[in-house]
C-alpha cells in the first residue's frame, strides 16, 4: 500500500503561500486632501446674455443704471460654480511653459498642440454628467448638489437660467425634474442618476465621494479625493487645476456636441462630454479663471497627501 507523506518541506511552502507576497506592482492608489481658496468665489464674475453682471464679489448682484452693483445673497455656499477638478501624477512641473506651473512637456510638433505630459495617471474632483435636459449639458458637475430642487433653485436664482422642458415650461418642482429623468433616462431611482447624492458623507471605502465642505477656518473649500491606480514612480509631482466657469457659465473642458446621443421625439441632440486628453494637453484647455495647483512631491505613495489650487490664472 502507497502512503502520501507530507514532509516539514512540503508544510513550510503552504504555510509560506498564507503569507504577504510582494508582486512588485507599481500602480498605486494615493489619497489626500484638494483645498480651494473661497477666492474662487469670491472673484469669480457671471453676466447674463444681455452683458449685465449678476454675479460679483462673492454675491448675486443688480447692476444700476449708473454701473454701481447692489449685492444680494451671497454665493459662498453655491458649490455648482465649482466645475472639476482635474488632478494628474507627473514626472516633474515647470515654469516657463506657460503663465502658471505646468508639467514638462515633450517635444512639440505642431504648433496647436504643445506638448505631451506623459502624465503617470489620474482622476476628477467631480465630472460633467448629462443633467437630463439639453439646456443643462456640460453644465452640472457630480458631487455638488443634493437633489433636484437644488439645481432648479441654483440655475433660477445664481445663473438666472431657469431650466425649462422640452415643451417650453420652467420646471419649478423637484418632483417635476425627477419625473422627467425617470421617463427620459430609462431609469427607476435616484441611485441611478450620479448628479444628485442625497447623502454625500456616505462611507465609500477605498474611496471618497467628490463632495467639498468649508474648512472650520472658513478659508478654503476642501474634498478627499484617491487617485486610483496611478503608476508610482518615487519623487513624481501631483499637479492640476478647477475649471472655473466662464463669465456666461461655460466650461472650457466640456464638449457639448459628443457623448451619448438624445433620440426621443422632436429632441435629437448630444449629451455632452469632457474633451479626451485633458490631462495630456491641459494648457489647451486652462483658461481665465481658473485655478491652477502648486505642485506636490510624492515620495510614499502610503502617504496622505495635500495639494492646494492657489494660483488663480488671470489670463
Amino acid at each position: 500500500m502507497n502512503y502520501v507523506h507530507t514532509t516539514i518541506a512540503s508544510f513550510a511552502f503552504v504555510l509560506s503561500g498564507c503569507g504577504n507576497f510582494d508582486e512588485g506592482i507599481r500602480e498605486r492608489d494615493i489619497s489626500g486632501v484638494i483645498r480651494i481658496p473661497v477666492e474662487a468665489l469670491e472673484t469669480l464674475e457671471l453676466v447674463n446674455p444681455e452683458g449685465d453682471t449678476i454675479v460679483a464679489g462673492g454675491h448675486i448682484v443688480e447692476e444700476q443704471d449708473n454701473g454701481d452693483l447692489d449685492e444680494f445673497d451671497s454665493i459662498m455656499d453655491q458649490l455648482g460654480l465649482l466645475g472639476p477638478v482635474y488632478l494628474g501624477s507627473f514626472p516633474s512641473i515647470e515654469d516657463g511653459h506657460y503663465a502658471y506651473p505646468h508639467p514638462e512637456m515633450g517635444p512639440i510638433l505642431d504648433p496647436s498642440e504643445p506638448g505631451n505630459t506623459y502624465p503617470y495617471g489620474g482622476t476628477t474632483v467631480g465630472r460633467f454628467d448629462y443633467a437630463c435636459y439639453k439646456q443643462l449639458r456640460c453644465k452640472v458637475v457630480t458631487g455638488r448638489y443634493a437633489g433636484f430642487q437644488e439645481i432648479i433653485d441654483f440655475f433660477k436664482n445664481v445663473v438666472q437660467e431657469p431650466i425649462k422642458g422640452p415643451d417650453g415650461n420652467e420646471v419649478l418642482s423637484g418632483a417635476t425634474y425627477q419625473e422627467h429623468c425617470f421617463t427620459t433616462e430609462y431609469v427607476t431611482s435616484d441611485d441611478e442618476l450620479s448628479f444628485v447624492d442625497e447623502e454625500p458623507n456616505e462611507d465609500v471605502k477605498p474611496y471618497f465621494k467628490p463632495y467639498f465642505r468649508l474648512n472650520e477656518e472658513g478659508s478654503h473649500y476642501i474634498a478627499d479625493v484617491t487617485v486610483p491606480q496611478t503608476l508610482f514612480v518615487e519623487d513624481m509631482e501631483l499637479w492640476g487645476w478647477v475649471d472655473m466657469p466662464s463669465a456666461s457659465y461655460n466650461y472650457a473642458t466640456c464638449n457639448t456636441e459628443v457623448g451619448a446621443y438624445n433620440y426621443r421625439y422632436t429632441e435629437q441632440f448630444y449629451e455632452g462630454s469632457s474633451f479626451p486628453e485633458l490631462l495630456n494637453f491641459p494648457g489647451t484647455y486652462i483658461d481665465k479663471g481658473d485655478w491652477v495647483a502648486e505642485p506636490v512631491v510624492i515620495s510614499d505613495p502610503d502617504e496622505k497627501f495635500t495639494i492646494d489650487f492657489n494660483f488663480h490664472f488671470e489670463g
